[in-house]
């Protein structure tokens, strides 16, 4: 990638660099500064889907969550989170697409889920570490790593990844065909969620 706005970013750790300098300066939930707006404008024409967005961004914003172990940014442009490594990624394969669009299809069930024990339980405890954890710093976890789930339930339907069509969306993929949908989701309901201090599910291993 060339200079853009006046700054060289060659690759995605170009980019890592700037983005943690640029979020060591908000601490707190506000707009984005007029030359880091800019970067961004800027930035929004490398994304791979940006012509077919015809993005126009009127209002650039950066959310900042406090947390015990450091704070968590988000860039929202016209109130959407917007990923700036994306700008830096290859073609996804079909096997991402698919992942990604069946980890979509649940991801409502798996916030039902959480709120809902919440809901019941005023005071939770970490499954693993018995931390005291509220709705804002609880993570899910998978018991079976989700790919695994995902495997067992596309051996047992017989299905093709190559012929499961999936549809792009500013959010990620998601699944074109509502009733797989909806099967999919009744399948991984099967399987048990652990409710987990979020500093606790950093370090552990991605389900």
């Amino acid at each position: 990638m060339p200079i853009i706005n006046g700054i060289s970013i060659n690759d995605s750790n170009d980019l890592k660099e700037f983005m943690t300098e640029l979020y060591s300066r908000y601490n707190y939930t506000q707009p984005l500064q007029y030359a880091d707006y800019l970067f961004f404008v800027e930035l929004l024409k490398y994304h791979p889907k940006y012509n077919d967005w015809h993005i126009n961004p009127r209002d650039i914003n950066i959310i900042v969550k406090n947390r015990p172990n450091g704070n968590v940014h988000t860039i929202l442009i016209n109130k959407y989170p917007f990923s700036p490594y994306m700008c830096f990624e290859k073609p996804h394969t079909q096997q991402h697409k698919i992942s990604d669009a069946f980890r979509n299809s649940i991801r409502g069930d798996i916030v039902r889920h959480k709120k809902s024990i919440f809901r019941k339980y005023p005071i939770y405890h970490c499954m693993l570490s018995g931390l005291t954890i509220t709705l804002n710093t609880a993570s899910t976890h998978h018991v079976t790593k989700f790919e695994l789930i995902l495997k067992k339930f596309l051996n047992d339907t017989n299905l093709d990844i190559n012929k499961i069509q999936v549809i792009h969306t500013d959010r990620g993929y998601i699944l074109k065909d509502k009733k797989l949908t909806d099967k999919f989701r009744a399948f991984h309901h099967r399987y048990p969620l652990l409710i987990l201090h979020e500093t606790v599910h950093s370090t552990i291993h991605a389900d």
